[in-house]
């Protein structure tokens, strides 16, 4: 896929080094070439449905997911599609002539309204009706749990936001927000594909979670099967444990009347897994296979990496000073956090991760980070790339590397040394790439 890379020039290495390092990132994790790559796992289930095959996809990258599917389905002639709806963000990029055979609806990301549950209607509308015959092919990548916001009968649409937020505020985990999310939506916790029913299901996932559960991934919009049977007990522990009980009454009357386990799931056991299409795994190894044909050693390799972007930036460097030589390299992949509070400055957690390593760094040593989605919080860029020159220049334009970290604007601090990347909106996600380099 051709796009428009800007990428600094890092001491010790070739000008067009980290373009390249950024270019097989993303060409890892893009949509359409995710869906090409994952094709011939459900492609032998989509030829031989008797009856139609119907498509839904939904998140940031819910347009090339859906493009690359159609073009798939259409290779194999036997395959007689069924209606289809794809949810994407508002602003996202249809392409230049969308398919006219797809329902293209749009919503808020990360909170939903009420335009956005009325395209949620749209979809769960497509899955009720479809006959034992038919097939339902489920698109979903990050972004996928805003956009998909559809309240179970009886609940506000205000409720549901105001205690997901309080969740988010009192540090809930993904697991807690995910059995409250399942137990007071429709479509969530394996609730699509049980509309779907009698229809025979499968699922394809993007990852934008450490782990690449198919339970977490947009909140379980992709999942096959009734899911976790305590999931209403949960919720109310979960609500009485943040002091969010008796704050949104809807939501504590559906609680309350919730059976546990639930008796309204549908057992989706006929159905195969779900595919995993590309994820943060896939990226690194990409990025990792260019490394190695450039000649770099490496040295270390980390999953699942996440914590405080400036304290892992010094663990980051750290690890790779932790082996000698040159022409060496440490691959992270993860997604770290910031906590900024009261701080008014301007990034995100890849350039404050790169400020931080920046104070650090000595001459012949380099990092990158990179936001897959092409978005590093409240900056133009994707993530920066840094090496032992980088201070030298921050103190060249009279800008403390210190103070910037400490009110959280490492955008304008780098982009002043000429550090960033900038990709512009990539529509998917696969979370971040770390990389220390010695050259």
């Amino acid at each position: 896929m051709t796009r428009r890379i800007e990428a600094p020039v890092l001491g010790g290495l070739d000008p067009g080094f980290v373009g390249s390092v950024v270019s097989v990132a993303l060409d890892a994790a893009d949509p359409s070439n995710a869906v090409e790559r994952a094709w011939p796992r459900v492609a032998p289930w989509a030829e031989d449905l008797p009856g139609l095959l119907s498509i839904v996809s939904v998140g940031k990258a819910a347009p090339g997911m859906m493009t690359a599917a159609l073009s798939c389905a259409d290779e194999a002639r036997s395959i007689t599609l069924g209606p289809c709806v794809a949810v994407a963000p508002h602003g996202t990029r249809l392409g230049a002539e969308p398919d006219r055979r797809v329902e293209w609806l749009r919503g808020t990301h990360p909170i939903a309204d009420e335009a956005t549950v009325r395209s949620a209607e749209r979809v769960a509308a497509l899955a009720h009706p479809l006959g034992a015959d038919d097939g339902l092919l489920l698109l979903i990548g990050g972004g996928g749990s805003a956009l998909s916001t559809l309240p179970v009968d009886g609940v506000a649409l205000s409720d549901l936001l105001g205690v997901t937020e309080g969740l988010l505020r009192a540090g809930a985990t993904i697991r807690e927000l995910n059995a409250v999310r399942g137990s007071c939506e429709r479509l969530k916790a394996g609730g699509l594909a049980g509309l779907g029913a009698p229809a025979s299901v499968r699922s394809m996932l993007i990852s934008d979670v450490i782990g690449d559960d198919p339970a977490v991934i947009a909140s379980g919009l992709g999942m096959l099967g009734a899911g976790d049977d305590a999931r209403a007990e949960e919720a109310r522990r979960a609500l009485e444990r943040y002091g969010l009980r008796g704050r949104f009454e809807t939501i504590d009357t559906l609680l309350a009347a919730l059976p546990n386990p639930p008796t309204n799931t549908t057992d989706r056991s006929d159905d195969a897994e779900p595919v995993i299409m590309t994820s943060n795994r896939l990226a690194t190894d990409a990025v990792e296979g260019l490394l190695i044909a450039r000649g770099f050693e490496i040295a270390e390799r980390r999953d699942g990496v996440g914590g405080e972007a400036s304290t892992i930036a010094g663990e980051l460097v750290a690890a790779g000073r932790a082996h000698a030589g040159g022409m060496r390299a440490v691959v992270w992949g993860g997604e770290t956090t910031v906590t900024v509070g009261d701080a008014a400055g301007r990034g995100g957690r890849n350039l404050e991760l790169a400020l931080a390593a920046a104070a650090q760094l000595r001459p012949g040593e380099c990092l990158i980070s990179l936001a897959t989605d092409g978005v590093d919080g409240l900056s133009d860029g994707a993530g920066a790339a840094v090496d032992g020159a980088t201070l030298a220049r921050l103190d060249a334009a009279r800008i403390d590397a210190e103070q910037a970290l400490r009110t959280h604007d490492s955008h304008n601090a780098l982009d002043a040394a000429g550090a960033i990347i900038r990709t512009g909106p990539t529509g998917t996600n696969v979370m971040d790439v770390m990389l220390y380099l010695a050259v």
